[in-house]
């Protein structure tokens, strides 16, 4: 089911298209969620696993802000709207730091193994 619902937004001009990107975005987050992570015993292979359940963990993060700013913003709760919009914004940027860290850090970490 769609999060965002035509007909539970109010009457301005926001095109339907708009409104069907940001539903697969959603869903495309919801697609990445996993059950459980495998954690392995060798030093060595911890680095994936690590990687995906900080990946895992700030999905959920961004996910939750989604929900519940739209949540809010049903409930005419502004300041907590604005205060989820932040969040998914410091999470996006957080995220975008970490991998462009993480692209300068893999390789050598890769070749001392």
């Amino acid at each position: 089911m769609p999060l965002f619902e035509p007909s539970k937004l109010p009457k301005i001009d926001i095109e339907p298209k708009l409104i069907s990107l940001a539903n697969g975005g959603v869903d495309r987050l919801r697609a990445r969620l996993v059950d459980q992570i495998v954690m392995s015993p060798l030093p060595w292979l911890l680095i994936p696993a690590e990687v995906q359940a900080f990946f895992q963990g700030h999905v959920r993060r961004a996910l939750m802000f989604i929900e519940g700013g739209y949540d809010a913003y049903l409930a005419s709760r502004g300041l907590i709207v604005y205060t989820c919009a932040r969040a998914i914004y410091e999470t996006f940027a957080f995220v975008m730091d970490f991998a462009r860290n993480l692209r300068v850090i893999l390789p050598t970490a890769i070749l001392k193994r």
